[in-house]
Protein backbone atom coordinates (compact mmCIF):
# COMPACT_ATOMS: atom_id res chain seq x y z
CA UNK A 1 0.00 0.00 0.00
CA UNK A 2 1.34 3.35 -1.10
CA UNK A 3 0.38 6.10 0.58
CA UNK A 4 -0.17 9.45 -1.49
CA UNK A 5 0.74 13.16 -0.58
CA UNK A 6 -1.73 15.09 -2.48
CA UNK A 7 -1.18 19.06 -2.72
CA UNK A 8 -3.67 21.02 -4.17
CA UNK A 9 -2.99 23.74 -6.59
CA UNK A 10 -5.02 26.28 -4.51
CA UNK A 11 -5.46 26.35 -0.55
CA UNK A 12 -8.94 24.96 -0.92
CA UNK A 13 -9.61 21.30 -0.94
CA UNK A 14 -11.77 20.54 -3.76
CA UNK A 15 -13.71 17.44 -2.18
CA UNK A 16 -14.64 18.66 0.98
CA UNK A 17 -14.51 22.83 0.40
CA UNK A 18 -11.98 23.22 3.41
CA UNK A 19 -9.10 24.79 3.81
CA UNK A 20 -5.72 22.96 3.32
CA UNK A 21 -3.08 23.21 5.95
CA UNK A 22 -0.40 24.79 4.07
CA UNK A 23 2.64 26.51 5.28
CA UNK A 24 2.24 30.56 5.23
CA UNK A 25 4.85 31.84 3.06
CA UNK A 26 7.06 34.88 4.77
CA UNK A 27 8.88 37.72 2.79
CA UNK A 28 11.80 37.65 4.70
CA UNK A 29 13.66 41.89 3.97
CA UNK A 30 16.87 41.64 2.42
CA UNK A 31 19.84 40.90 4.78
CA UNK A 32 22.55 42.63 2.15
CA UNK A 33 22.33 44.95 -0.19
CA UNK A 34 23.97 45.02 -3.42
CA UNK A 35 27.92 43.58 -2.89
CA UNK A 36 30.68 46.20 -3.15
CA UNK A 37 33.29 45.70 -5.56
CA UNK A 38 36.73 46.00 -3.73
CA UNK A 39 39.18 48.85 -4.13
CA UNK A 40 42.40 47.34 -4.79
CA UNK A 41 44.00 50.68 -3.88
CA UNK A 42 43.44 49.79 -0.12
CA UNK A 43 44.90 46.41 -0.08
CA UNK A 44 48.09 45.58 1.28
CA UNK A 45 50.81 42.64 1.80
CA UNK A 46 52.32 42.11 5.30
CA UNK A 47 54.11 39.87 7.11
CA UNK A 48 52.52 39.44 10.17
CA UNK A 49 52.31 36.20 12.18
CA UNK A 50 49.80 34.11 12.79
CA UNK A 51 48.37 34.77 16.31
CA UNK A 52 48.97 31.95 18.58
CA UNK A 53 45.84 32.22 20.86
CA UNK A 54 42.62 33.97 20.43
CA UNK A 55 42.05 37.63 21.50
CA UNK A 56 39.56 37.81 24.34
CA UNK A 57 37.21 41.11 23.88
CA UNK A 58 36.97 43.37 26.80
CA UNK A 59 33.49 42.81 28.11
CA UNK A 60 31.38 46.00 29.61
CA UNK A 61 31.52 44.84 33.43
CA UNK A 62 35.59 43.78 33.43
CA UNK A 63 37.00 46.87 34.54
CA UNK A 64 34.51 46.81 37.74
CA UNK A 65 34.06 43.05 38.61
CA UNK A 66 37.88 42.96 38.51
CA UNK A 67 38.41 46.15 41.01
CA UNK A 68 35.83 43.88 43.55
CA UNK A 69 36.55 41.82 46.40
CA UNK A 70 34.85 38.96 48.02
CA UNK A 71 32.52 40.14 49.83
CA UNK A 72 31.82 43.54 48.47
CA UNK A 73 28.55 44.00 46.95
CA UNK A 74 27.77 45.92 43.42
CA UNK A 75 24.91 48.33 43.78
CA UNK A 76 22.20 49.20 41.26
CA UNK A 77 18.46 49.73 40.24
CA UNK A 78 16.13 46.79 40.93
CA UNK A 79 15.75 45.97 37.51
CA UNK A 80 19.68 45.46 36.19
CA UNK A 81 20.08 43.05 39.49
CA UNK A 82 19.64 39.61 37.25
CA UNK A 83 21.75 41.43 34.46
CA UNK A 84 24.71 42.35 36.85
CA UNK A 85 24.57 38.81 38.54
CA UNK A 86 24.77 36.98 35.37
CA UNK A 87 27.17 39.10 33.79
CA UNK A 88 29.08 38.80 37.47
CA UNK A 89 28.65 34.71 36.72
CA UNK A 90 30.17 34.81 33.35
CA UNK A 91 33.02 36.79 34.79
CA UNK A 92 33.79 34.23 37.53
CA UNK A 93 33.35 31.58 35.23
CA UNK A 94 35.61 33.08 32.19
CA UNK A 95 38.22 33.85 34.23
CA UNK A 96 38.13 30.25 35.90
CA UNK A 97 37.18 31.67 39.36
CA UNK A 98 34.23 29.38 39.67
CA UNK A 99 35.69 26.66 42.47
CA UNK A 100 36.23 30.01 45.05
CA UNK A 101 33.96 33.03 44.04
CA UNK A 102 30.35 32.90 43.18
CA UNK A 103 27.87 35.71 42.94
CA UNK A 104 24.28 36.16 45.14
CA UNK A 105 21.66 38.58 44.42
CA UNK A 106 19.06 40.63 46.35
CA UNK A 107 16.61 42.64 44.26
CA UNK A 108 15.02 44.48 47.21
CA UNK A 109 17.69 46.13 49.44
CA UNK A 110 16.29 47.09 52.83
CA UNK A 111 13.01 47.47 50.80
CA UNK A 112 13.89 50.10 48.52
CA UNK A 113 14.19 50.60 44.88
CA UNK A 114 17.67 49.43 44.89
CA UNK A 115 18.94 45.86 44.44
CA UNK A 116 22.49 44.37 45.61
CA UNK A 117 24.80 41.68 43.73
CA UNK A 118 27.93 40.37 45.71
CA UNK A 119 31.42 38.96 44.93
CA UNK A 120 31.28 35.84 47.59
CA UNK A 121 33.70 32.63 48.03
CA UNK A 122 32.66 29.49 47.80
CA UNK A 123 33.50 28.66 51.07
CA UNK A 124 31.60 31.27 53.22
CA UNK A 125 33.80 30.69 56.20
CA UNK A 126 36.94 32.36 53.88
CA UNK A 127 34.91 35.80 53.64
CA UNK A 128 36.80 38.29 55.51
CA UNK A 129 35.43 41.78 56.71
CA UNK A 130 35.84 44.34 54.00
CA UNK A 131 37.24 47.61 55.47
Amino acid sequence: MTKTATQFATSVNPFTGQAANQPKRRNYPATRGPSKEVDLSLLSIASDPVPTKKTLPVHKYDALFSSMQPGQCVVCPTEYVSKIEHALRAWIKRNGKDKELRPRRIERYDGGDTGRVWLLPVDSKKLKAVA
